[in-house]
Order: C-alpha cells, then sequence, then structure tokens
C-alpha cells in the first residue's frame, strides 16, 4: 500500500498547480488601453454572474457594454471570444448586438463564429471560439455576452474563482454576482478595495451582488509585488471549507486508486538504497508511458488508476505522477 503522507503529498501539489495555473478563467480582459489622450472605449457596464452547483459546476455568464470613441477602439473592440476545455466544459455561446449612428441594429451571425486551438503547435487541449462583430464603427453602441457552462466540476465537489472591477479604458458601472446554493458553504474575500454586497434568499440559493460604480482606467503594475498585495481590485472566492478538506478528499480518490493497482511486476528485482530504486523506476516508467504534456486545469484533476495509464501508454502529468507513486509505494 502506498503510503498516506505520499499520496497526501501528491495530492496537495495537483491542488496547488490547478490554483497558480492552468485553469479556465473566463471573462473579459483588461482590454486594450489605446495610445491617444482619447480612450478607445467608454465601458458603460460590465456584469459577471456566477451560478455555483453543489457539486462545484459553474454556469458563467458575462456582459459588457460599450460605446466605440474611436477608430482605434473600432478595430480594437470588434472581436469577441472565449476559450474553454472541452473535457469539462461545454463550448461557449457568444451573441452580440451593435447600434450603429445611424440607427441600425446589427446582431452577430451565430454562423460566423469559428474554433481553432488555443496552442495550435502544442499538447494543449484547450479551444477557442471568436467571431467579429459586425458594424463596430466610431460612436456604435455595442454589446457583448458570453456564456460558459461546466460539464464536469474541476476539483470535485467545490469551486473558485475571481472577478476583476475595471479595464484599461473608463468603466460606469461594474457587477459581480454570486449565486450559491444555500446548503454551500462560501469565503469570499473582496481585495484591493472595500466593498459590501447586497444579499438576496430564497428557500434554496443564495445571491451575493457586488458593484463598483465610475472607475477611472487601470493603470500599469509592478509585477514584482508580492501576492498578499492585490495588483487591481477584485473578490475571489471558494466554496471549499479548508484547503486541508479539499487535500484530504483529493487524497482519499488517488489513494483507492493505487491500493487497487497491482504494480509491484514492475519493479520486480529492483533494489539497492532508495535513490538507485527511485531512478530504477524512472527509467521503468519512461519505457512504458510518455507524457501528453497536459497540465493540470487541461485534464481531470483525479488521476486515472494506473493500470489504465499503463494500457493506454501515455498520460497526463497527473496520471504519470500518480504511476510513479504508485512503483515507489
Amino acid at each position: 500500500m502506498v503510503g498516506r503522507s505520499t499520496t497526501s503529498l501528491l495530492a496537495l501539489s495537483l491542488l496547488v498547480a490547478c490554483a497558480h495555473g492552468g485553469v479556465d478563467a473566463p471573462g473579459a480582459s483588461l482590454g486594450p488601453s489605446g495610445t491617444g489622450l482619447t480612450p478607445p472605449i467608454q465601458v458603460l457596464e460590465e456584469r459577471g454572474l456566477h451560478r455555483i452547483e453543489t457539486d462545484g459546476r459553474d454556469r458563467y455568464e458575462y456582459l459588457v457594454r460599450y460605446r466605440v470613441l474611436t477608430e482605434e477602439g473600432a478595430q480594437a473592440w470588434r472581436t469577441i471570444e472565449a476559450t474553454w476545455s472541452p473535457w469539462r466544459q461545454e463550448r461557449p455561446e457568444l451573441t452580440a448586438t451593435v447600434e450603429t449612428p445611424d440607427g441600425q441594429r446589427l446582431t452577430l451571425d451565430p454562423s460566423s463564429v469559428s474554433v481553432s486551438p488555443v496552442d495550435a503547435d502544442g499538447p494543449s487541449p484547450r479551444l477557442r471560439v471568436s467571431a467579429e462583430i459586425p458594424g463596430v464603427t466610431v460612436g456604435a453602441l455595442v454589446e457583448q455576452r458570453v456564456v460558459q457552462a461546466d460539464t464536469v466540476p474541476l476539483i470535485p465537489g467545490s469551486t473558485s474563482g475571481r472577478f476583476y472591477f475595471g479595464m484599461r479604458v473608463p468603466v460606469g458601472r461594474s457587477v459581480l454576482v454570486l449565486d450559491v446554493p444555500r446548503s454551500q458553504p462560501v469565503a469570499v474575500e473582496v481585495r484591493g478595495t472595500e466593498l459590501e454586497p447586497t444579499l438576496e434568499e430564497t428557500a434554496d440559493r443564495r445571491r451575493f451582488t457586488y458593484q463598483v460604480a465610475t472607475l477611472d482606467p487601470l493603470g500599469p503594475v509592478d509585477k514584482h509585488l508580492p501576492g498578499d498585495i492585490a495588483r487591481h481590485p477584485h473578490v475571489a472566492w471558494s466554496t471549499a471549507p479548508t484547503w486541508k478538506g479539499l487535500e484530504a478528499a483529493l487524497s482519499r480518490s488517488v489513494q483507492r486508486r493505487l491500493d487497487t493497482a497491482e504494480l509491484a511486476t514492475l519493479v520486480e528485482g529492483v533494489e539497492g538504497p532508495r535513490p538507485e530504486v527511485v531512478l530504477s523506476a524512472l527509467e521503468r516508467l519512461r519505457a512504458l508511458v510518455s507524457e501528453t504534456g497536459r497540465h493540470p486545469g487541461e485534464a481531470p484533476i483525479v488521476p486515472l488508476h494506473p493500470e489504465e495509464t499503463l494500457a493506454r501508454g501515455q498520460g497526463a502529468d497527473v496520471d504519470v505522477a500518480a504511476l510513479l507513486v504508485g512503483l515507489l509505494g
């Protein structure tokens, strides 16, 4: 049997990797700031709505309304796009409407939406949907809407995220809505600003609304700031009660797979000091299994059963790491 401390360390490593990279975080970027004295656009409103389920799935809807002020803005803000991971998310829905200066109302043609790899030359399975919005000219009023829904949660039973207020252009109003089950605990932290939510409750749901009005364009920040200093004002949340609870749940899932894996024959005859045993196990593993190059967030965080990884002859980082832990157990 693999040692519990070893499995716990593997589980914690997976959680930290997901927290620091490789996870989709849908929403608008800070946006181009423009090069002249006049901002390229005026954002009238941006709104993010997260509807979270008890199993950790999240349905996210992002809406932004803006008026185009310059030709530079018309060029930079005429595209709508979103990325997603097909293994755990539905293809995002993109819609857009434009009110032109001469009174026309135009809508995005669904057939104009294209799909492309995020990393065309790499192993990442993430995809991008994008389209050019018709009629985006100086003076136009544009509304973009992106809807993205999880089919399975990244981390079973919980979810987390961040919503940043403001862009590199003026913003009239920025709103975040967190809609969670009443039975679901949620920890929320407001960083870089002072903000209190309004709370609406029904028999089975709670809705927290955070709102900021009249935001000046965000300026550059020092990328070397320590992690406990917010670079931009935002709200962060998690439905996991504690990191320890997450680690324990994931550790149990990994342990169940390792406890039923028959791997002894793969290291049969390997003897000697521990460092030599580890090197020998690595050599045998490399001969049997190749890595797909997919990192946490691009594949299920709970690894495959080690015997399934061996049968496939390849696996994501988490699958190969679990197999190595099983071999060394």
